[in-house]
């Protein structure tokens, strides 16, 4: 693994973390404990119904969801263009 590659996941949850904070009605867990692991609420919509519009709709894959909410992670081979793709789609959701 080079160091770079680490630090490019770490800049991307950071990334997604300060877009994500503009989305009306999403709420991120903070990631003071691992930072690439991103715990997603979305106002009016249980985590297995956002995983099921992010996998069916969107085409994003969720590694985990549960009434409360969905966990992203953010690891080496993701690129910032996939995060935006995320945000934009997250941006679309919450506008439904």
């Amino acid at each position: 693994m080079h160091p770079n590659q680490l630090q490019n996941a770490i800049d991307n949850a950071q990334y997604f973390r300060e877009e994500a904070s503009k989305i009306n009605g999403l709420s991120i867990l903070d990631g003071n404990i691992d930072i690439t692991k991103l715990f997603i609420k979305m106002k009016g919509l249980t985590g297995l119904q956002l995983e099921y519009i992010l996998e069916h709709d969107y085409k994003i894959e969720v590694e985990s969801a549960s009434d409360e909410g969905i966990l992203l992670l953010s690891n080496l081979g993701n690129s910032r263009e996939e995060f935006e793709y995320l945000i934009k789609s997250l941006k679309d959701i919450s506008g439904k």
